[in-house]
C-alpha cells in the first residue's frame, strides 16, 4: 500500500496555487522550482540541512523542490510532509553509497583472503597482483585492469571471486545498511500515503459542506416561491 501511495502522490496533478505576486518591472523571471518560490512560508525549519561531510547543499535543496513540485503542497502541514519526505528520500540514497562504498573498502581483504586461500608452490609471487589491484581498482590504469585479471586466471579467479569475497567480509554492515534503507522507505511511504489519507478526507469535507449549502439554497428557494 505504501509503494502505491507513493506512485499516487507523486503522479496526481498539482493543485491549483494562489498566485504569486507579479515580478516588479525588469526583475527575472522566478524560476518554478526554485526553493524559495515552491516553499514561501516555512520560516528556518528548512535552513539546516541534514547533511554529513561530503554531501553538498545544493544537491540536497534541488531535491527538495523537486519532492515539493511533485506534491504540490497546499498548506504548511502538506510543506512539513514534503520535507519529510525529502529527508527520508536523501537517507536512502545516503545509504546506498555508503553500502557501495563499504563493499568497495572491503575489497583488499577479499583479496587478500583469496590469494592465501590459492597460493601453491606452481604460482608466482603474489607480490605482482597486489601491485596490479592497486594501480587497476584504486587508479583505474587500463593496462593495470589488464594485468589485475590475467593473474587472477592464473589463480583460477576474476574480480566477481573479489567482490564475493570482501562481500563475505562486510555482509554484517551490508545487511544493516539494507535494514536502514528499507526502514526509510517505509517512513517516506508512510508519510506520502498520510498526505493522500488527508487530500481525501478534506477533499469529502469540501463535498459534505457543498452539498449541505446546496441543500439549504434549495430549501430558501422554495420558501421564496410560495
Amino acid at each position: 500500500m505504501g509503494v502505491q501511495a507513493f506512485e499516487r502522490v507523486f503522479t496526481m496533478a498539482k493543485r491549483p496555487q494562489p498566485p504569486a505576486p507579479a515580478p516588479k518591472q525588469g526583475a527575472p523571471a522566478a524560476d518554478p522550482t526554485d526553493l524559495h518560490v515552491l516553499l514561501r512560508d516555512l520560516g528556518p525549519l528548512f535552513a539546516e540541512r541534514p547533511l554529513i561531510p561530503g554531501e553538498a547543499e545544493a544537491d540536497y535543496d534541488l531535491l527538495l523542490s523537486k519532492v515539493a513540485a511533485a506534491v504540490a503542497p497546499t498548506d504548511a502541514i502538506e510543506e512539513l510532509r514534503v520535507k519529510e519526505v525529502t529527508d527520508h528520500t536523501w537517507d536512502i540514497e545516503r545509504w546506498k553509497r555508503l553500502k557501495a562504498s563499504r563493499l568497495m573498502a572491503a575489497r583488499k581483504k577479499g583479496l587478500d583472503r583469496l590469494i592465501t586461500e590459492t597460493n601453491g608452490p606452481y604460482l608466482q609471487s603474489a607480490e605482482p597482483l597486489k601491485a596490479a589491484y592497486t594501480s587497476a581498482l584504486l587508479q583505474g590504469d587500463p593496462a593495470a585492469v589488464e594485468t589485475f585479471n590475467r593473474l587472477l586466471a592464473e589463480r583460477g579467479l576474476d574480480l566477481n571471486a573479489v567482490m564475493a569475497m570482501a562481500l563475505s567480509e562486510c555482509l554484517s554492515d551490508i545487511e544493516r545498511c539494507d535494514r536502514l534503507i528499507a526502514s526509510a522507505e517505509a517512513r517516506r511511504n508512510r508519510v506520502l500515503l498520510e498526505i493522500e489519507r488527508r487530500r481525501e478526507t478534506l477533499a469529502r469535507w469540501q463535498r459534505t459542506v457543498a452539498e449541505q449549502v446546496t441543500a439549504v439554497s434549495y430549501r430558501n428557494a422554495g420558501l421564496n416561491q410560495r
